[in-house]
């Protein structure tokens, strides 16, 4: 892809230039490894050689950094997070769950407005950045998707060059640009269809198990797709065996029995434990791989080790892990949800593998599953009348929900942000059992309360049942910041106020700075942030300027969730 207006060339390699030059500063994630190299430009004089070279290259330059940007951005969209990010109903084994009795688990979804909005917001990140003395910070773009991704700035990219007597000049790149998206932005909505064929053909089996796995194949396997035996690694694939096997067992209506049937033989070692009415599942290996088994119980913890552990239930119904031995074998419950991976035959994008420590264009993979189970809803906040347990990826996956449902799109930020006030945390025990029925429990360091931390001196109507607010929050009538998804809703909606205020507002944005940060050096970084978002962020924490609070803007951008 090439800058519209941009000139020929006379030898040089610019393009190789250009990809080498976005390397060596690290903005780019999606290129191609390889070497610049700059033959002799010829009978030029040398300062007008210069003068050429620099201009072409940082027209180049550019538009290969817009190329990879919208790389990047196609490749977010493109793979599974499509449903990852947008389905209402939860997800099984990291598997997003698509299908469901009675729910519309994706809703609508404009792919080619997601694909826009990723680009938008890669490039306010190049925004914040110089590239010599080439400024982006006062260039936008007009994005349109027809038959291909169109760019329009909305204004010119100045930058010094040398003229021929050695002065200096100002030259200006236009980078509005064009390409193809080599990608079928429907396939999402193919999968779909498939996936509800499938469920639609199985739904009413005594046996979803044998109906999915004899037909499946005959469902995805055509023109456009290929489905795959698995497309995750042997490591994580053995994890989600030996969670399913515990499942079953667990769910079993026997007592006094042994397991035997899905035991799956696998490599690995994992911890169980009990997690209050739950049961948690934990690779030794990688900490990461964590599932928890609802509303069941373990006689003691234990290490399930592959090959070698089988489980058991006791008379109580409690789990049990041990070496095999003899007894009646414990009929499991018949399995409801199913795992899926599908290739995309037709669409490609560029990615990284691991494995061969390459990028390059490689085919798009769809993971997602199928849930038969009869549910009246999201089955996140649901579970028995004790003090059932909410973990952190449950958490994760509420902010998830909440955002989808009010209409937040940076559900990153907000994962991050949710990261570094509480730590996915909003009751004191971690219970669901705790609201404006019972905010006492509600976590707080004294003003801030809840996952999102919501300040009692900032906002203090949101703590009174019926404030006009909470309902332009689109809380409930009973709630308040103290009930969970009414403090996720308020702390989104909370910063998407702030991003609107003060992300494209300068003048506003820097007198807020000054009202509050007389810090002379804490001043100035404050009027540093550029991106909108975090504009946004450093609203949402004041703009007090202490030591405790001048890198919080930091701090969140650099959270891992």
């Amino acid at each position: 892809m090439r800058g519209l207006g941009s000139k020929g060339s006379t030898g040089i390699n610019w393009y190789a230039l250009a990809i080498a030059t976005i390397a060596s500063i690290g903005i780019i994630l999606f290129y191609y490894p390889v070497q610049a190299s700059i033959p002799e430009v010829g009978e030029f004089p040398a300062k007008l050689a210069k003068s050429l070279e620099e201009t072409r290259n940082k027209d180049q330059v550019i538009s290969t950094m817009l190329e990879r940007i919208f790389e990047q951005s196609l490749a977010s969209v493109a793979g599974s997070g499509i449903f990852a990010s947008n389905t209402k109903c939860g997800s099984y084994l990291e598997y997003s769950i698509i299908m469901m009795p009675g729910q519309d688990c994706i809703g609508s979804f404009d792919l080619r407005q997601e694909l826009i909005n990723l680009f938008q917001e890669s490039y306010s990140g190049l925004k914040k950045s110089k590239i010599g003395d080439i400024d982006f910070s006062n260039i936008d773009f007009d994005v349109s998707i027809d038959n291909g991704f169109i760019a329009k700035s909305t204004g010119r990219i100045p930058f010094r060059i040398l003229e021929d007597k050695g002065s200096e000049a100002v030259a200006y790149v236009d980078p509005s640009f064009y390409t193809s998206i080599g990608y079928d932005l429907d396939e999402h909505k193919k999968i779909q269809e498939k996936a509800q064929r499938l469920f639609g053909f199985c739904k009413d089996s005594e046996n979803k198990a044998f109906c999915t796995a004899s037909n499946k194949a005959s469902f995805f396997n055509d023109d456009d797709f290929r489905l795959l035996d698995k497309c995750d690694p042997d490591e994580n694939e053995n994890f989600y065996k030996v969670s399913e096997y515990i499942e079953s067992c667990s769910y079993s209506d026997d007592n006094s029995c042994i397991c035997t049937k899905n035991n799956p033989s696998i490599k690995g070692s994992y911890d169980v434990t009990q997690n209050g009415n739950d049961i948690l599942i934990a690779s030794k290996i990688n900490p990461e791989l964590r599932q928890t088994i609802k509303n069941a119980n373990l006689a003691d913890n234990y290490v399930y080790i592959g090959d070698a552990s089988f489980v058991h239930k006791d008379n109580d119904g409690k789990v049990i892990i041990s070496g095999y031995w003899t007894g009646k074998t414990c009929e499991p419950k018949p399995q409801t949800k199913f795992r899926f991976c599908v290739q995309s035959i037709k669409s490609n994008i560029y990615a990284y593998d691991e494995k061969d420590k390459t990028t390059k264009l490689r085919p798009v993979v769809y993971k997602f599953a199928l849930d038969f189970k009869e549910s009246s809803g999201n089955d996140i906040l649901e579970g028995s009348a004790g003090n059932d347990v909410l973990g952190s990826s449950d958490i994760k996956e509420r902010i998830k929900l909440v955002a989808s449902e009010i209409g937040f799109t940076n559900v990153d930020l907000a994962l991050k942000l949710a990261k570094t006030e509480s730590n996915f945390q909003h009751c004191n025990d971690k219970s669901l059992n705790c609201g404006t029925a019972n905010s006492q429990n509600v976590l707080t360091n004294g003003k801030d309360f809840g996952v999102m931390q919501i300040n009692t001196d900032a906002h203090s109507d949101l703590f009174t049942p019926g404030a006009q607010r909470l309902g332009l929050f689109a809380c409930k009538e009973v709630e308040t910041v103290y009930d969970l998804d009414c403090n996720i809703k308020s702390g989104l909606k909370i910063l998407q106020q702030n991003y609107n205020a003060y992300g494209f507002n300068t003048e506003r944005y820097n007198n807020a700075v000054d009202e509050f940060c007389k810090d002379n050096a804490n001043n100035a970084k404050y009027k540093s942030y550029t991106d909108p978002w975090d504009r946004a962020l450093r609203a949402y924490n004041g703009f007090g300027c202490n030591v405790q609070v001048a890198g919080y803007v930091e701090k969140v951008d650099s959270a891992i969730v």
